[in-house]
Order: C-alpha cells, then structure tokens, then sequence
C-alpha cells in the first residue's frame, strides 16, 4: 500500500512540472536554428538531345522549413516521346538519401511543348548542410529524357 501512495505521489509531482523543451528565440539569437527561407539554384543536369528545356521554376523562390516546395519546368520534346515515370534522388552532402519512382504517363509528338511539376513537404527540421533534388522523367524504354536539378544549403 505504501507503494502505491508513492507512486501516485510521484505521478502527482511529474505531472505538475511543465515547461520548454527548447526556447525557439534563444535559438534564434545564437543562429543554431534559421526560420528565413533558402534560396534555390535550379538548371538542367546535363546536355539533353531528346528534350529542350524552355523554363524552370521554384514556387516559392526559396525553400522555407515546414512548408512545400514545387519544382516546375516547361520543356520541348526534339522527338516523339512516351513518358512513363518521374523519377525523384535527393542527396544530402552528397550522399543518396530518398528516392522514389512514379507513374507519369504521357505521350508527347516532336516540337510539342510541356509542363512537369513536383512537389514535396520540406520537414520543419531539417540538417543544415547541402541538398540536391534530381528530376528526371523516364520514357517506356526506361531512358531518362529529361534531367532537373535543384540545390540548396541549409544552417
């Protein structure tokens, strides 16, 4: 019994004591955490002959922690393509953290211009360091037409 009255006694007092896990202000004044956004370096990867990239585009401009990203690009096909995937690598300081393959089915006639688009939810914490996205879109011989990328620097 008198390890039972202890033991609530002792619930009692744990949850009686509240307070910060970490002072968001503090943090910021000693520049450990940076909540203003990250501008974006946006181009084409490599010299393409299948595709031309027309324009490319972050919405928003910088990357901002704790909110979405869209990467865009128009581009011109320079022959007849049928597209079946996107194609996603993010790197972080150079090393292969995430990939991920989706379906993206379209056909596309020569000289006909269009719209990719991918979007992703940057964490709220994120390392500080070097991050690139690669962008790709894979045609039905699993060759990839087009190739984006997008680097940023977190601190």
């Amino acid at each position: 019994m008198k390890s039972i009255i202890s033991l609530i006694l002792l619930i009692t007092i744990s949850c009686q004591l509240k307070g910060k896990l970490f002072d968001v202000e503090q943090f910021l004044a000693k520049d450990i955490i940076d909540m203003n956004g990250y501008p974006v370096d946006i181009k084409v990867c490599d010299d393409q002959t299948i595709t031309k990239s027309l324009q490319n585009k972050v919405i928003p401009p910088e990357i901002e922690l704790g909110q979405d990203v869209t990467l865009k690009s128009q581009v011109q096909a320079l022959k007849k393509l049928s597209i079946r995937k996107l194609k996603i690598l993010v790197k972080y300081n150079g090393s292969d953290i995430f990939s991920d393959l989706k379906d993206y089915i379209k056909d596309v006639e020569v000289d006909e211009k269009f719209v990719y688009t991918y979007t992703a939810s940057v964490p709220a914490f994120t390392p500080a360091g070097n991050w690139k996205i690669f962008i790709n879109l894979v045609d039905s011989d699993e060759k990839e037409v087009t190739c984006l990328t997008a680097n940023f620097d977190t601190k």
